[in-house]
């Protein structure tokens, strides 16, 4: 059965987004199993907070971890360009996305490969002119 989980970016009870997510619970009934993240006790982004992990943390992470996996991102930059070029934005036509490694959460190193340098470099060159 499909995990789907319902991040909802306002605390608010009602908020709009939590009621479209109840619309869409309702909708989906018991062809998935539904779930909403409660992350009202998630600290601001820290990461010299990060080790050892809080609890809220920790949380979190498996409940994402467990819902839609890489596959239910693939599309976000692209919706997020679309989106920020509807409303005006300007929006940089060719795009890089770079995956932080596993290992770099634990060291608070992140390495680059070659290839993703010399797109980092590519890009810089373009926003520069």
């Amino acid at each position: 059965m499909k995990k789907i989980l319902f991040i909802i970016g306002s605390l608010r009870a009602k908020s709009f987004n939590r009621q479209l997510a109840m619309m869409a619970k309702e909708i989906i009934g018991d062809h998935a199993e539904v779930s909403e993240l409660d992350f009202i006790d998630l600290p601001l982004i820290n990461q010299d907070l990060e080790q050892p992990e809080p609890a809220a943390v920790a949380r979190i992470r498996k409940a994402i971890s467990g819902a839609g996996g890489k596959a239910a991102t693939a599309d976000c930059r692209a919706k997020l360009t679309e989106l920020l070029s509807f409303i005006k934005t300007d929006v940089l036509p060719e795009q890089i996305g770079i995956a932080v490694p596993d290992e770099a959460w634990s060291t608070d190193v992140l390495t680059l490969t070659d290839e993703q340098m010399a797109q980092l470099k590519a890009q810089a060159e373009k926003i520069l002119g």
